[in-house]
This record gives structure tokens, C-alpha cells and sequence, in this order.
């Protein structure tokens, strides 16, 4: 778990709320709530980068990224979170080109981890693995509208506008 997060405010704050899971859409609240700290996101504030945790288990989220930046993922693996990658990364690798061992062997196993095509089918497969019942809080400063949308039309009335907290 990232210790920037405070675990107890956020697990009070939302559930008063009643919301039973968080999505995270900045560079800030992603880095918050999974550790993660892409450069992607900081560069190009259009890059979608998303981190999704259960209230009950605020220690453990998924961040959903560009698979192009999972090299920073490796490089950077944040302590508790996982990873739901999109898109496509490759990885070369000759011997003496001054890596680690143990970060190239980081970079192996990342690029060989399942993608699917974009963001939202990220992010979807996520939430759909969440109970049908489960109250989404969505931080919608960070996502786009056109995605904001879709999430909105397929989750109804599960999704809690994040601003509204």
C-alpha cells in the first residue's frame, strides 16, 4: 500500500458515501491510491492511466496503463499493486546493455503479461469483475469524456460522481 494514502480518511469519507470501490484518474489520485507514478500521465495529461480499488481493500489496486509504460512499472513496481496493461509493449534485450538482472527479468514478465486492445476494455474488465452491487466512486477530473461516457452507460446508476464527495 502506498503510505501517501490515508487509508482511514478515505475508507470513512467513501463509505458514508456508500461507495464500495474507488477509480482513480489523475497522475496525483492514481499515485495516491496504488503507488504508481507513471511519467506518461505527467507528460501528456491525455494518457489514460487509471488505479481501481475495492474500499476494503484500499492496499490492493490495479492500475490500468499504457503498455508502453510499463517499463516504469518495472523500474518502479510499486509495493501492493497490480497491473491491467493495454495496447502493446516490446521488450529487447542483449546481453551487457547495462540493466539490472532482476529489472530486465521485471521487463520479461510484463511484456509477456495479457493486454487487451484499449483503456476501456481495461478498465471495463475491472469493474465487471467487481459484485453486480458494488458503488463505483469515479474521479472524473483525469478521464475523457468520451470514456467518462461509456463507463457512465455501462454502470448506470453504480457510479458515484467523485466530485459530488
Amino acid at each position: 500500500m502506498t503510505t501517501l494514502l490515508n487509508v482511514a480518511r478515505a475508507q470513512r469519507i467513501f463509505g458514508n458515501a456508500g461507495v464500495d470501490a474507488v477509480i482513480a484518474t489523475t497522475h496525483a489520485n492514481v499515485m495516491y491510491l496504488s503507488g504508481f507514478r507513471g511519467f506518461g500521465q505527467r507528460l501528456m495529461p491525455t494518457t489514460q492511466v487509471y488505479a481501481v480499488a475495492r474500499l476494503d481493500d484500499l492496499a490492493s489496486s490495479t492500475v490500468i496503463l499504457p503498455a508502453g509504460e510499463l517499463d516504469i512499472a518495472a523500474q518502479f513496481p510499486p509495493p501492493n499493486a497490480t497491473f491491467s496493461p493495454y495496447g502493446r509493449f516490446f521488450v529487447e534485450h542483449t546481453a551487457g546493455n547495462g540493466h539490472p538482472r532482476e529489472e530486465m527479468a521485471r521487463y520479461g514478465s510484463l511484456a509477456s503479461a495479457d493486454t487487451v486492445a484499449s483503456a476501456l476494455n481495461a478498465l471495463t474488465d475491472q469493474l465487471d469483475r467487481l459484485r453486480p452491487a458494488t458503488r463505483i466512486a469515479l474521479d472524473e477530473r483525469g478521464i475523457s469524456p468520451l470514456m467518462r461516457d461509456a463507463v457512465r452507460l455501462r454502470y448506470g446508476d453504480r457510479l458515484v460522481d467523485g466530485a459530488a464527495l
